[in-house]
């Protein structure tokens, strides 16, 4: 093959037949994200044979990992006996650095454009016929793709007495970055990932005259950091969000709105949080907002965790911006806002001194007292781990359950008030 020159007519006869193959029909395409890669379904309709043998896929995007291609039936894969590249608009060996120009009618010749990426066909052999009567999808594994959430929350009416509910406005978006050079209009998008984002291990600074550490040794292994833990199984958030996604850039979407909801307002006691005795005045407890991911409260799918800025109503009369991570909240389940401790309400820990009974066994009774200087209620979700390795509930003076080790009760606080929970366990005989 030579090069040759085309002239104006044969020009637009090109462009009109380059028109009708781009107007021809797209393969559905459905897409799961990771942190640094895609896995794509491409869903191609009945090809009118009846079974297929060999797959021409013409032009597929660049980047695609060969070695994750599977073949699928509406049911189940059809194995693959071998994929081959092919380059059918290739010149000749002889011509390879000849570049293809046009010269126009009137004789002027504009400068010589370098060849542009050629397209590739890769074709698929199958190792046994494949029925097409009803279409037949291709997955694959993408790299160069990535996403992160963004929530933006707005709380409304949360006051010096009005400390249970609120109103909250809430979006969120997700953006999605594309380093590839393959555009993607009409994708459906789903997610995976880890949960939480990893928290970075530090280990301890190494102590003065040790200048080299033994590994091997039990007195010097708190100077080592911990070995890597082994990586989550990661989640699967099916949203299918509807999505056009550009070659080299990012597309932000969204894909929730909620407003004027009500959201229950918490303070959460945790006894690891509180020493024992506790120091007065007492330790500040976190202050929580609960949002139920519900269909009643304009959600009701899974939400991605993510990056989430709240605000105390209007930005004009309360600029500051808050911002914390949230995890993955589930459907059903509650997206629950730190919202940073509250100095009016803490809590203290103690114990009596411990009763022994003549069998070996003894009893503690356990005093949590929690002070609401506010001027509303408050309500209060507690969680505690009992001073003691093993112990059995004997009596407390709320209603609370006793699950795992974990006593988990609640609590509404008056305001202007101290209120006492207490608890009484029976320790074993030691033997």
């Amino acid at each position: 093959m030579t090069p040759h020159r085309v002239h104006a007519p044969a020009v637009l006869a090109a462009l009109f037949l380059a028109a009708a193959a781009t107007a021809a029909p797209r393969p559905a395409t459905q897409m799961t994200l990771g942190r640094d890669e895609a896995w794509v379904r491409l869903r191609f309709p009945p090809s009118g044979e009846s079974e297929l043998r060999t797959i021409r896929w013409e032009d597929p995007p660049d980047g695609l990992d060969p070695s994750t291609l599977r073949v699928w039936t509406p049911k189940r894969p059809a194995p693959l006996a071998e994929w081959r590249w092919l380059d059918e608009s290739a010149p000749d060996a002889a011509d390879s650095s000849a570049p293809l120009v046009w010269t126009p009618r009137t004789g002027t010749r504009p400068p010589e454009i370098p060849a542009a990426a050629r397209a590739r066909t890769l074709v698929l052999e199958l190792a046994e016929p494949l029925s097409d009567a009803m279409g037949h999808s291709l997955t694959f594994r993408l790299p160069g793709f990535s996403w992160s959430a963004r929530y933006h929350l707005t709380v409304r009416g949360l006051g010096a007495t009005s400390l249970r509910q609120a109103q909250i406005d809430l979006s969120g978006s997700v953006r999605i970055e594309n380093a590839t050079a393959t555009a993607w209009p009409g994708v459906q998008l789903s997610f995976t990932g880890p949960q939480e984002a990893p928290s970075a291990v530090r280990a301890p600074e190494k102590p003065v005259g040790l200048p080299e550490l033994d590994r091997d040794s039990p007195l010097t292994a708190p100077w080592f950091p911990p070995d890597a833990p082994e990586p989550p199984v990661p989640a699967w958030w099916p949203l299918r969000l509807p999505a056009d996604l550009p070659s080299g850039d990012h597309a932000d979407i969204a894909f929730l709105t909620v407003r004027r909801k009500p959201a229950q307002i918490v303070h959460v006691y945790d006894s690891s949080a509180v020493p024992l005795p506790t120091p007065e005045p007492g330790v500040p407890l976190e202050r929580r907002l609960l949002v139920p991911n519900t269909p009643g409260m304009g959600l009701g799918f899974p939400l991605l965790p993510g990056r989430l800025d709240w605000t105390l109503g209007t930005r004009t009369a309360h600029p500051a911006v808050h911002t914390v991570s949230v995890p993955a909240t589930p459907f059903p389940g509650t997206l629950a806002v730190p919202m940073g401790p509250v100095d009016g309400i803490r809590a203290v820990r103690g114990t009596r001194p411990p009763v022994d009974y003549p069998d070996g066994t003894r009893q503690l009774d356990c005093i949590l007292l929690f002070a609401n200087d506010l001027d509303g209620d408050a309500d209060l979700q507690g969680t505690e781990v009992p001073p003691a390795a093993a112990w059995n509930l004997v009596s407390s003076s709320a209603p609370c359950t006793a699950e795992d080790g974990v006593l988990r009760f609640s609590l509404t606080l008056p305001p202007r008030s101290r209120t006492e929970f207490r608890y009484r366990i029976r320790l074993p005989a030691s033997r």
